[in-house]
């Protein structure tokens, strides 16, 4: 059985000055097959915002059950890749 396996980390948000976090979504997951995945957000150096993406495909052919269970958790990942984060921005002085 072959797995394949990918990471993402590509790009960090940079956050305006003084600029706080309110919320980041919940880190979500499915850890059953045939499609495992993680999606989390992190706080990195300088204030910085980064989304990271895990994903692991048991492998490229599946049956017709797990094809419906491939389905069902890709639907489960896209609205999980879907939710944002929460940020309040002071206002310019005029």
């Amino acid at each position: 059985m072959e797995i394949r396996s990918y990471s993402w980390n590509i790009f960090e948000i940079a956050l305006p000055a003084r600029s706080e976090v309110e919320s980041l979504p919940q880190t979500r997951q499915n850890p059953s097959g045939p499609l495992r995945w993680r999606v989390e957000w992190a706080r990195v150096a300088d204030g910085n915002l980064s989304p990271q993406l895990h994903a692991q495909l048991e492998r490229g052919e599946l049956s017709l059950g797990e094809t419906t269970d491939f389905q069902n958790q890709l639907r489960e990942l896209l609205g999980a890749l879907s939710a944002g984060a929460l940020l309040a921005v002071p206002q310019a002085h005029r």
